[in-house]
């Protein structure tokens, strides 16, 4: 009797340990247990990104604080992996860009100098759950004159952002550091516009609106 016993019980932990590994193989044991507060990686594809400048139009050469809040489908704050910053002209090649440092929720910022007047088209990449989408259809109005330092371009990556508040001829500023490279050569006058990338929910030469992905 106590032998057939010890057989059922066996045979019942067999099944169990069988049946856990079934599971196991089906995925279920790669879920996150409910209530332990982990989040899900966010969808890129359903996120939407908001850039904003300090001003409508901003000053030539001076250390702008651009500014982009990343929004889920309910509009709440969202934090991601990595958020990348990139401005130029339509036709120029003044590539300004950078990592954008997280300073609050969803919220992004970097310091970047515009080299001269006109209409400047932005991009910014988000980096979330492992996936990577640029949002497009942003302009930046810049109004002063040519900073012939900034002309070639300025890479905060490589370069180091622009202190806050600077301006050009500042003592600590990067011309005086040799961080910008050369005069650079302007190819068009310095009052021409070029068209902004994208379209959907810009307000053109403001510094500000929503981007879409690109297709």
């Amino acid at each position: 009797m106590r032998s057939e016993v010890r057989s059922k019980r066996a045979w019942a932990l067999f099944l169990g340990l069988g049946l856990l590994f079934a599971l196991q193989a089906c995925g279920f044991g790669d879920k996150a247990p409910e209530g332990t507060g982990e989040k899900p990686a966010p969808d890129v594809e359903a996120l939407t990104v908001k850039l904003e400048a300090p001003t409508d139009v901003v000053e030539t050469g001076a250390a702008t604080p651009f500014r982009v809040r990343v929004e889920d489908e309910q509009g709440q704050p969202v934090d991601v992996e990595k958020v990348y910053f990139f401005t130029n002209m339509e036709g120029m090649h003044h590539p300004t860009e950078g990592t954008m440092r997280h300073v609050g929720p969803g919220t992004y910022e970097l310091r970047l100098p515009l080299a001269m007047a006109g209409e400047w088209y932005a991009e910014v990449t988000v980096t979330a759950g492992g996936k990577t989408k640029t949002f497009t259809g942003y302009t930046v109005r810049a109004e002063g004159k040519m900073v012939h330092a900034f002309m070639k371009g300025y890479n905060a990556d490589e370069q180091g952002e622009l202190p806050e508040g600077w301006k050009p001829g500042a003592a600590d500023g990067p011309g005086d550091r040799d961080h910008a490279s050369g005069s650079g050569v302007m190819g068009h006058g310095s009052d021409e516009s070029g068209a902004s990338q994208g379209g959907a929910g810009t307000e053109a030469g403001s510094g500000h609106g929503e981007g879409g992905g690109k297709p």
